[in-house]
């Protein structure tokens, strides 16, 4: 029996070129994250997505739709992701207001900073989910018929 089951959602809002990551710094490494978080209680995943996008990188989005769909199990935890296109709608980049943002978590949980990154150079970095990132090199448009689905184990 598993211990743990996490549920999470998050965004891919791309522009110009660019997509957005959280850049994350922990235990002496750099590695970047597509911004999402978990489902809270009571919460759908598409909610859960909308206002991951507004604390984390401070702006306001339209779902477009899913484009992938992840899991990964460890012999302890399980994960359920999802993940949706998004279009920003308002907000400035950069101004989000989560608590891991404004360093109210713990030292060792490390640092965030939301950033632009280039889908160009998205296979020279750690970018996580690395089934996403590979799938935003070769289809950096939101795509009309398609959704990842990607289940992992350890």
């Amino acid at each position: 029996m598993l211990a743990d089951v996490r549920y999470r959602a998050g965004v891919v809002l791309v522009e110009d070129g660019r997509v957005a990551l959280i850049r994350r710094q922990r235990a002496g490494m750099t590695y970047f994250v597509v911004p999402g978080g978990g489902v809270e209680s009571g919460e759908s995943p598409d909610t859960t997505a909308v206002r991951e996008a507004f604390e984390e990188l401070g702006v306001t989005v339209a779902l477009e739709r899913v484009v992938a769909e992840l899991s990964f199990s460890t012999p302890t935890a399980e994960s359920w992701q999802v993940y949706f296109w998004a279009r920003r709608i308002a907000g400035q980049f950069g101004a989000g207001t989560g608590p891991e943002l404004m360093g109210l978590y713990p030292a060792e949980r490390g640092t965030y900073h939301a950033e632009w990154v280039p889908l160009d150079r998205l296979g020279d970095l750690d970018v996580r989910p690395r089934a996403l990132a590979r799938q935003l090199q070769s289809t950096p448009s939101c795509p009309r018929d398609l959704v990842l689905r990607v289940h992992e184990t350890d």
